[in-house]
This record gives structure tokens, C-alpha cells and sequence, in this order.
């Protein structure tokens, strides 16, 4: 990726000269999800011609935050992802632990009431992203996610994160030990019970003030596809991130 002096993400994968978005996309100035994407991406090429895992940077908040994103279909890449979180936290003292951001993306419904499966899951600490395709790995799960999940140091959190649990549970076998629903958190927080039924949109803006665009055109577009859009990266980014800084407020 090249840099100029004054930041920004360029049409070609570079870094734009006036320091905002350029035609290819970002977030929104309004901390949501602008219409084409947002990312930049640096390669990772695996020798057999399949991409085993690309990286991307996605800016959230009018750039405040920067945030590395690393998408995968490969039980390695997430592995990897995986060592390099507990290379940075595993060393917490007895008693702490460090907030995890999950969410979880499925197929779209295509009939009322249709529970799909969860075809990509997304893990985020501080601005680290993880996007792991699940239905694309395989039906391989890397030892170190079920540890990962299982390990008391981390707390998993979200809107929903019980029944995304239970859904990860009951498709791929995946237990969270410690997880935290922000809903709760903000509703406990805030004194505020109408929170107990809230979106993560209403929630960022109780909590910090700031408007979260949640495209619904994104939120139910294919996200069972091996090569996800822009768009899709750039939601599935901003909404774990968002809910790894909202843990690190209330929690």
C-alpha cells in the first residue's frame, strides 16, 4: 500500500492525496457503511492459486480508526489470526480478560421464518478483524477457534451473542465460554430497559452519540458467496468492530 502525507483510502488500493474517501469506497463520514466498500487490499496468494487469506484495511468513523481485516476460507489463515491475538493478550494477569467483538452472518432467508446457517463469522479485537467463511472452510474448524472461544482470558460480545452461541454450537460444534450481551450491558449502564430490544445501531448511538449506517440491502445480500463484495467486508468489519468498542465501554 503507498502513503501520501495526509491519509485516506485511494481508487487503487493506495492512500488518497485530499486525506478522505476516494471512489472506491470507505465508511461513511457518518461512522456507517458507504455504498461501494471501503478496503484496500494487500494480497496473500497461496502457491496453489487459491487466496488463502487477504488483508484489508478498512477506516471506521471518518477514518478515526483503521482496521485490519483479514478475510479467509482457510482453517491456517484463521489459526494465524488466532496466534497473533494471543501473542498480544495471552499474558493477561489472573482475573482480566480482554473483550472479543463476534458476530455471526448467514444466508439470506429466503422464506419466512427460515433459520439459515451462519455463513461467516466475525471476530474483532481492538481494530483486528477476523472474517472466516464458514461455509467455504471445508467444514474444517481449526483447534485454535475452539480454544479461542473456550478461553477465559477472552469475552465474546454482540447483540444477540446467546443465540449466535447456540447457533455456532449447534452447526459447527463451537462452544463460547464467556460472552456478554450488549444489549444487557447498555441497558444495565444507561438505566435505560427499552435497550433490552435494541439493534447495534440503536446501541452505537446511545451509547457514543455517533450514527451507525446499517444498509439493509447489505445485511441480507449473499452472504453465503466465496468471494464477498466490498460492501460486505466493509459491514461485516465496521459491525464487529463497533461491538468490540461498545465491550470496552461498558464492560
Amino acid at each position: 500500500m503507498v502513503s501520501s502525507s495526509n491519509g485516506g483510502i485511494a481508487a487503487n488500493g493506495g492512500i488518497a492525496a485530499n486525506g478522505g474517501i476516494a471512489a472506491n469506497g470507505g465508511i461513511a463520514a457518518n461512522g456507517g457503511i458507504a455504498a461501494n466498500g471501503g478496503i484496500t487490499a494487500n494480497g496473500g496468494i497461496a502457491a496453489n492459486g487459491e487466496i488463502a487469506g487477504t488483508n484489508y484495511v478498512v477506516l471506521v468513523f471518518e477514518g478515526t480508526f483503521s482496521v485490519r481485516t483479514t478475510v479467509t476460507t482457510s482453517p491456517q489463515v484463521a489459526s494465524s489470526w488466532i496466534q497473533r491475538v494471543l501473542q498480544f493478550w495471552g499474558s493477561l494477569p489472573s482475573g482480566l480478560f480482554k473483550v472479543v467483538g463476534l458476530a455471526i452472518e448467514p444466508e439470506p432467508n429466503l422464506l419466512p421464518g427460515d433459520d439459515q446457517p451462519a455463513a461467516v463469522l466475525q471476530l474483532c479485537v481492538d481494530k483486528d478483524c477476523l472474517i472466516f467463511q464458514l461455509l467455504h472452510c471445508n467444514s474444517i474448524i481449526p483447534p485454535a477457534l475452539r480454544s479461542f472461544l473456550n478461553d477465559p482470558r477472552f469475552c465474546f460480545v454482540g447483540v444477540d451473542i446467546d443465540r449466535n452461541a447456540n447457533r455456532l454450537q449447534r452447526e459447527h460444534g463451537l462452544s463460547v465460554m464467556k460472552k456478554k450481551d450488549l444489549r444487557l450491558a447498555a441497558a444495565l449502564a444507561l438505566q435505560n430497559w427499552d435497550l433490552l430490544g435494541a439493534d447495534l445501531k440503536r446501541l452505537v448511538s446511545e451509547v457514543t452519540l455517533v450514527e451507525l449506517e446499517r444498509p439493509e440491502a447489505v445485511r441480507t445480500s449473499a452472504w453465503q458467496q466465496r468471494v464477498l463484495s466490498s460492501q460486505q467486508i466493509a459491514y461485516a468489519c465496521a459491525s464487529t468492530f463497533v461491538s468490540s468498542e461498545l465491550g470496552n465501554i461498558l464492560l
